[in-house]
């Protein structure tokens, strides 16, 4: 649980004044090891500073407008960055491009199994004449 700026500082000039840490602990309802690490550390409240990102919005909207049925690796590869970057910047434009077509691979999977399925239901009398 975060606790203000006030409220620890008020609990440290108690401390500091003459109030044993056990028992600003007891009455104000917090451990004793939250006091001791305000008194060790201090108690600025640090703030998360986040990386500047690597992915350009702007270039990534033109090529998604130039190539939209490109993989995220591709597009990684265009702008040289990581594809999980791709993925979070796509997310933070709140774009999702789904393909309409299969991958190569299901492509060819696909394209193999086919005439051993035609070859199979002929084979045990099952085609209907649909093949």
């Amino acid at each position: 649980m975060a606790y203000s700026q006030d409220l620890r500082k008020q609990i440290l000039k108690s401390v500091a004044s003459g109030m044993t840490i056990r028992q600003a602990s007891a009455f104000y309802g917090i451990s004793t090891h939250t006091i001791n690490q305000w008194k060790r550390n201090g108690i600025e409240r640090k703030k998360r500073q986040f990386k500047p990102l690597k992915v350009n919005h702007e270039a990534l909207l033109k090529d998604v407008e130039n190539y939209p049925d490109a993989f995220q690796y591709e597009r990684a590869k265009r702008l040289g960055v990581t594809a999980s970057a791709i993925c979070y910047a796509l997310k933070q434009l709140k774009i999702s491009v789904k393909k309409d077509e299969p991958t190569p691979k299901t492509r060819t999977r696909a394209a193999k199994s086919v005439p051993f399925k035609i070859a199979f239901l002929q084979k045990n009398g099952l085609s209907n004449g649909l093949y």
